[in-house]
């Protein structure tokens, strides 16, 4: 009987040691936010961890003012260029990985921009980099491009 209620408990720790291992994302995946070029690298991690790599000189983020706390952001979306302040026929080809260079997180089952690597236009002119970084910035994601 001992042994009996020993395998019971062990069987009950094991269950719920499993149960705290749920790697399940609450976002779908980004790739399904994607529009451009279809040969855009995406490899899907664990839970939300993942990874969208893109080589081109007009990678675009749009983001919308919903749940966004950009200060004096006119309502409706928001562009974020890895390139803004340059002209679009200039921009250089670089090779981006969006969930590193953007910051991108997972929160309440959207995705979020927390980084703007070179800043952000809103329709009212651009904002640099300097006043968007580091101040806790983020706006949900309304689709990534790659042309």
């Amino acid at each position: 009987m001992c042994a009996a209620m020993k395998f019971l408990i062990f069987s009950m720790l094991f269950r719920l040691l499993l149960a705290e291992c749920n790697h399940t994302c609450a976002c779908e995946d980004i790739n399904t936010l994607h529009s451009g070029k279809p040969d855009i690298v995406y490899e899907k991690g664990v839970g939300c961890s993942q990874s969208l790599k893109c080589t081109s000189a007009h990678n675009i983020i749009s983001m919308s003012k919903e749940l966004s706390n950009i200060p004096d952001v006119i309502d409706g979306s928001i562009a974020l260029f890895y390139n803004p302040s340059i002209p679009r026929n200039e921009r250089p080809v670089l090779t981006v990985e969006f969930f590193s260079d953007f910051g991108l997180v997972c929160e309440d089952g959207r995705w979020f921009v927390t980084k703007f690597p070179m800043g952000i236009h809103n329709g009212l002119g651009p904002f640099s980099a300097d006043a968007m970084n580091g101040k806790g910035y983020k706006a949900t994601i309304q689709y990534l491009s790659c042309n």
